[in-house]
């Protein structure tokens, strides 16, 4: 059986919702410039022309065996 809960609600605010939205966009700065770890990592990483090393075919040499160890 399901237990009914009562949910305490409120009306919007519209005035001050308008307010803070009226507020943010006077304040809001929009980014212009790249921050010091944003051009590091966009001049490594997104644009670079060389593959990345993680990509690159990695040779490993396997033993045909595993070694014998007595203990």
């Amino acid at each position: 059986m399901m237990s009914e809960k009562k949910v305490n609600t409120k009306p919007v605010d519209y005035a001050a919702l308008n307010q803070l939205s009226q507020d943010f966009e006077t304040r809001f700065m929009p980014q212009t410039e790249l921050s010091t770890e944003q051009v590091f990592w966009s001049q490594n990483y997104v644009n670079s022309e060389e593959p990345n090393i993680s990509t690159r075919p990695t040779q490993v040499e396997v033993p045909k065996e595993l070694p014998k160890v007595s203990m």
